[in-house]
Formats: structure tokens, sequence, C-alpha cells
């Protein structure tokens, strides 16, 4: 028992509840037994507690009683907790117990698993006596199950390619794909973090962590919802953060977290080509912003193919000063800095 020298027993001393009760007491050094305390009415009844035995590595008192609804006339029952705070008894069930009595039991399983090896004292086999029988139970696999959706209008992505990654042990626990209603099912011998990668046609991969659940004794959970954004082709987006060297194409460092994220984005979605624009202000002559713009472009894939990414997959493209989103001056001829500062910017096209 957690805590120190502990002695579990039954008897029918005087003070009990009924019949034979299941007892807990201290026990010294030289065997001395002290603090002899009943376990109380919610383990104890009326009737007879036998054969008491503590599973130190799940924390489980395992009993036998005839005092509780069962198979048998004594059927065995475990509970959880302390003493003084024992949960409700639970009836083993089938095959632990049977239609004879079954009072004895040890186990050897760990503490994932209470019935993994276990040795039971029954009469279920005999006319006059009990014997001994082993048993080993399987726990039954926990059933993790979740949905892939669009991100668009929640509509269930059918046909969804679904990998299940143990990131802790870097290895890939299963391989799915998701039915006509965009769900998946797996199943583990335990609950553990893990994350879903989804991958579809004509989406961007998408991917959701899955936590252990609060019940780890449950038999299933069910993860969150796993939402992936459709692909639009030929719509530019305007990368933010992207910074270059005043009238050079020479990327800045704090350009770089921005452009990692492309790098994931790209890696992640190995079928996509894409379109790396750069646009400039008015300041300078049309010629040179174009030269400008070509070469901050080229930069950027540089970055991106230093990274990993197929320079087959990218596409070079310079603007110039030709396709502004701001005015670069005010109706009144005057200068306008916050519309150039948003011209000059790089953009981000998926291509066919």
């Amino acid at each position: 028992m957690p805590g120190g020298r502990q002695i579990l027993f039954s008897s029918n001393r005087t003070g009990g509840l009924g019949g034979f009760d299941l007892y807990i007491a201290d026990l010294g050094a030289d065997g001395a037994v002290s603090n002899i305390t009943n376990l109380g009415p919610t383990v104890n009844t009326s009737f007879d507690e036998q054969a008491p035995y503590y599973h130190a590595a799940t924390g489980t008192l395992v009993f036998s009683s005839n005092g509780r609804v069962g198979m048998g006339e004594y059927d065995l029952f475990w509970s959880k907790g302390t003493p003084g705070n024992w949960s409700e008894p639970v009836n083993f069930g089938y095959p632990v117990n049977s239609v004879k009595d079954d009072i004895y039991f040890a186990s050897k399983g760990g503490a994932r698993n209470i019935l993994e090896d276990v040795l039971l004292s029954t009469d279920r086999a005999s006319a006059c006596c009990l014997e001994l029988f082993s048993l080993q139970k399987k726990r039954a696999l926990k059933q993790i199950s979740g949905t892939v959706l669009s991100c668009d209008n929640k509509t269930p992505l059918a046909g969804a390619s679904v990998t299940i990654l143990d990131t802790v042990n870097n290895r890939t626990v299963a391989t799915l794909t998701t039915d006509a209603n965009g769900r998946y099912v797996f199943t583990m011998e335990d609950f553990q973090p893990v994350k879903a990668v989804a991958t579809v046609k004509e989406y961007y991969t998408g991917n959701v962590q899955i936590g252990t659940p609060a019940d780890l004794d449950a038999e299933s959970t069910t993860s969150p919802e796993l939402c992936l954004v459709a692909i639009k082709y030929d719509e530019p987006v305007v990368v933010n953060n992207i910074f270059y060297e005043f009238a050079k194409w020479n990327l800045k460092e704090e350009s770089f977290p921005e452009l990692d994220k492309l790098v994931k984005l790209m890696s992640e979605n190995p079928s996509i080509h894409a379109e790396i624009g750069a646009h400039t202000d008015a300041i300078g002559s049309d010629k040179a912003n174009q030269i400008l713009s070509e070469k901050r472009a080229q930069s950027v894939v540089n970055y991106l193919v230093s990274k990993g990414i197929s320079k087959d997959r990218l596409t070079v493209k310079g603007y110039g000063e030709t396709m502004p989103i701001e005015p670069n001056k005010n109706e009144d001829g005057s200068d306008n800095p916050a519309g150039r500062e948003k011209n000059r910017r790089t953009e981000f096209k998926v291509i066919k």
C-alpha cells in the first residue's frame, strides 16, 4: 500500500459491518500489527468480503465478495483509492468471474493492464474444491476518431489521406483515408499525443494535434476537427514583413521568419508551383524599378531554394511599378509615403 508497510486482511471480528470485513493495519519492522482500521461501507457489506489483494502498479484493491450483485456466489471486485477513500467497487465480469466461487486473485500485470498476467483461485471447473487458473487478457485498443472538413464551408472532405504521427518517437502510427463523411478512425494500445496530417487534392495540407483525454481509462475519444484551406490559383497574396536593403535586392534577416513559413507551406504541399512576384513604388525610372523588382523576386526564390525547395517549382516575376495597390502620390501631387510603402511588396501566387 502507498505510504509504508501495511497489511490487508479479512476478519469477522466484532465491530464490523457483518460477516467477514476487510481491514488494513500498519505492520512494524518486528512484524507487530497496529492501527487496525475497517475499510468502511464503500468496500464492506453486511455479508462476506474475503481475500484482499493490492496491485501496486495500478493502485487497485481487489477482493472477493458474496454481498454484491455478481455472476456467482463469490465474485471478484476492484476498487481504486486510498484507505478511507475507496471508489465504488466494480465487478470484474467474465472471464475473471464465473457462476461459481471466484475468491483469490494475484497479478503480475504492469501499470497499463492488471489482467495481463493473473492467477485465480476458483471452483468453476470443480465439483468440490478451489483450483488455480491462469488468465492473460489483453486490453481493448483505444479508438480515436476525427473529421476532415473544408475550412471555407465546413463540408466533409471524403478521400483525404490522413497520416497519424507519433511526434515523440518520430514514427508513423497509421495511414488512413476519410470516408464519405470525412471521418477517419484509428486505434492505439494507449492514448498518447499524436498529430494528424491530412492531404487532399485542391487543398493545402493541414494538421491538428491530438492530445490525451482526461479519462485515460476511456475506450474512445474524438479529436478536434481538422479543416483544410482550399488552394486558390492565380490569386496573389502579399507576404508581409519581407524587407530588402534600401534600393537593393539583398534580403534583411527580419524577412527570414516569413520566408520560412513559405518553405514550410511548399514542403508540406509538394505538388504546388508558385510565382514569386516583387513590386516597387514609383521612385526612380521605370527601367530601374523593373530590374530591381526582378532581382528582389529572385532573391526570395534563391532563399527558398537554399532551404530545399526545388527551383523547378518556382517562377520569378518582377512587376516594377506597373501594379500599384495604393496611389504613389496624393491628389494634390504631393508624395504619399504610406501608399508607396504598400506598393513595395512581395507576393506569393499558386499557379497551375
